[in-house]
């Protein structure tokens, strides 16, 4: 259960940080 709770956890960061990376590149491709 708790293993179980923190992969869900890690695999939502993961999520979040690629949605990140993806604005960033986003904007700097649209500041160029």
């Amino acid at each position: 259960e708790t293993i179980r709770s923190i992969q869900m956890k890690l695999e939502e960061n993961e999520r979040q940080n690629t949605t990140r990376l993806m604005k960033t590149k986003e904007m700097l491709a649209a500041t160029r």
